[in-house]
């Protein structure tokens, strides 16, 4: 049971620092789009807007993986106690 507890705890902080990163560039990427974008300013918005929730969404996605590993983690730990 330790590597499975190992390789879990591992996997969840891994797991959020993409979430994290994922979340960062996705913002990053549709603040430069709405910014420096050759199209008109309505389709850059939406863009820029789409993209936004794009990351959001792959953000928490990810994010609530990783509390369903923390929770098996502490049930695994629970369980070997």
């Amino acid at each position: 049971m330790p590597k499975k507890e190992r390789f879990l705890k591992i996997s969840s902080v891994i797991t959020k620092i993409a979430a994290w990163i994922f979340l960062l560039f996705g913002i990053f990427s549709a603040v430069s789009m709405a910014m420096n974008s050759q199209m008109p300013i309505n389709l850059r918005v939406v863009t820029a807007l789409i993209f936004s929730i794009n990351s959001f969404f792959i953000f928490f996605f990810l994010w609530f993986v990783t509390k369903i590993a923390d929770a098996v983690v502490n049930l695994l730990q629970k369980e070997s106690k």
